[in-house]
């Protein structure tokens, strides 16, 4: 379940593209919930929002009739937010996992003794 340190892609990109915390946690309430009908009996399982999905959400202006003009708008929205929203997402995850490798290979030096005898 995600929380304050454990996010789906798609609550990034949402935090990424809107800045809007209320949307992100939206996305969080649905994320891996479980419908049971018991008049019914049925089970649905609701699927998270995917990255996909919230990009649709903020480039599909559906207030737009022609159908043309709305998808040249989304394309261009895709080119100038969603790529750069992506690769913003994307850079951060590099920095993040290239810190992790240098912790881990630091922890390791220190443990084997070789961080002493360096110095």
């Amino acid at each position: 379940m995600p929380d304050r340190q454990n996010w789906t892609a798609a609550m990034v990109l949402e935090r990424v593209l809107s800045r809007d915390m209320q949307a992100v946690l939206a996305i969080a309430a649905d994320h891996g919930a479980v419908e049971v009908d018991t008049v019914a009996k049925k089970v649905t399982e609701i699927r998270p929002a995917s990255m996909r999905d919230v990009e649709r959400t903020h480039a599909i202006d559906e207030s737009i009739s022609d159908q043309g003009e709305k998808i040249a708008r989304a394309i261009v929205w895709g080119d100038l937010k969603g790529i750069p929203a992506r690769r913003e997402i994307y850079d951060a995850l590099k920095t993040l996992s290239s810190s992790a490798v240098l912790a881990r290979s630091m922890s390791s030096r220190i443990i084997s003794g070789e961080a002493s005898r360096a110095s």
